[in-house]
């Protein structure tokens, strides 16, 4: 089973899903944001900024 968690890209405001084991970059093209990537995706220039955030809701 595929784990699909949502995902938002702020001051954007744009959300939508994403699964498990994309990167940010992948997830964010899948939702039309292309991020701008002076190291080819692969390492981290200091340029942005992503915070992670868990909710876990109790059903």
């Amino acid at each position: 089973m595929i784990k699909i968690y949502d995902i938002s890209f702020n001051p954007l405001n744009i959300k939508g899903k994403s699964q498990k084991g994309l990167t940010i970059f992948e997830a964010a093209e899948n939702l039309n944001i292309f991020l701008r990537s002076d190291r080819g995706k692969k390492e981290t220039c200091g340029k942005c900024r992503v915070l992670v955030r868990f909710h876990f809701h109790a059903f």
